[in-house]
């Protein structure tokens, strides 16, 4: 399930993320990825056949935002700044699968609340994963050490 900017085309039998469209699309799967132009670098819970997904987009507030559920429960990591105007997008990998959209709904305001530990992703920019964001911590927190013991040397 997902979202893909308006200008997107999408042809009978292509992928939906091929060509132009992968930095267009942001899509929440099976193995919990949250995929847009960056590859496998967040994730949400995963989930399974028969268990109830969805997607909230909130066009009314600035920025504008798309939140995943699954089973009514709000997921970490939702993406901020996305296009005014969007599709919604569901793609099945073996030609046996099937889903069924069960509604369409259009509140008055959100319903997502945010959770612990919440994360907003930035639509059009590459996103790094958990252990990028350590190592980066962990580099910066190297070189502060790194000047300190500069100071004393001197």
């Amino acid at each position: 399930i997902g979202i893909a900017d308006a200008s997107c085309s999408f042809n009978t039998d292509q992928r939906y993320w091929n060509e132009d469209n992968q930095k267009k699309t942001v899509r929440f799967l099976e193995s919990g990825h949250i995929k847009h132009i960056t590859l496998d670098k967040k994730r949400n819970q995963r989930y399974d056949d028969n268990q109830m997904i969805a997607a909230e987009v909130d066009l009314r507030t600035e920025p504008r935002k798309v939140s995943f559920f699954i089973n009514n429960q709000e997921q970490v990591n939702s993406v901020v700044g996305i296009p005014g105007s969007i599709r919604f997008i569901v793609y099945t990998l073996w030609r046996s699968a099937s889903f069924t959209v069960t509604k369409f709904l259009k509140y008055d305001s959100s319903s997502v609340g945010g959770v612990s530990g919440s994360n907003s992703l930035d639509w059009g920019k590459e996103w790094i994963s958990e252990d990028e964001e350590q190592d980066q911590g962990q580099e910066e927190e190297s070189e502060g050490l790194e000047d300190k013991y500069d100071d004393v040397k001197q």
